[in-house]
């Protein structure tokens, strides 16, 4: 008698709501949204993408709990098989008077009203961050230098005096004598 073959597949699961002969599988993407703005600036908008991944059409509401959020658009919607919305949260303008440091945490759910135990959430960062400050050492450099003598190397530092959390900065750098031709 022949051995059984023994055969191992791995398969990817979706947890799928089948209610008379319809599907529903509610998604979103990102799950994760995280703000770093600058201190005295409103945030921008952000966004992500409610989905229906599945041939059922079912209907859906965000909804949120904190003051400084101030809407999610379109704040619900029906969505039909394999269709999806952009949804843009918009922020409260209050969160440019925050102090750098600042930091607070919400969530925003997403529910199918027709499609039971369709729910999925989009955890929410705001972060409030120092305004660059740049800082030059020493604060200028000049050197006289005697005709047919060389000059000696002088060096300056620049840096982001900020205090933490620190954001990147860009700067550039012009150099100037009143002699372009010595540059």
């Amino acid at each position: 008698m022949p051995k059984p073959t023994i055969m191992l597949a791995i398969v990817a699961v979706t947890a799928v709501f089948v209610s008379t002969g319809e599907a529903y599988d509610l998604q979103v993407v990102p799950t994760t949204l995280t703000n770093n703005v600058m201190a005295g600036f409103p945030p921008s908008n952000q966004y992500f993408i409610v989905t229906n991944a599945a041939t059922g059409t079912f209907d859906y509401s965000a909804t949120f709990t904190s003051d400084w959020i101030n809407a999610c658009t379109p704040s619900n919607g029906t969505l039909g098989s394999f269709a999806n919305d952009v949804i843009t949260v918009a922020y409260s303008n209050s969160i440019s008077s925050w102090p750098a440091g600042t930091a607070s945490n919400t969530t925003i759910m997403i529910a199918s009203t027709n499609a039971p135990g369709a729910t999925q959430t989009v955890a929410v960062a705001m972060n409030v961050v120092a305004q660059p400050m740049l800082i030059l050492d020493p604060l200028s450099v000049t050197q006289t230098v005697a005709k047919g003598l060389n000059p000696i190397t002088k060096q300056f530092k620049i840096w982001n005096g900020s205090v933490a959390p620190v954001v990147p900065m860009a700067y550039t750098l012009t150099v100037s004598n009143g002699s372009p031709e010595l540059i």
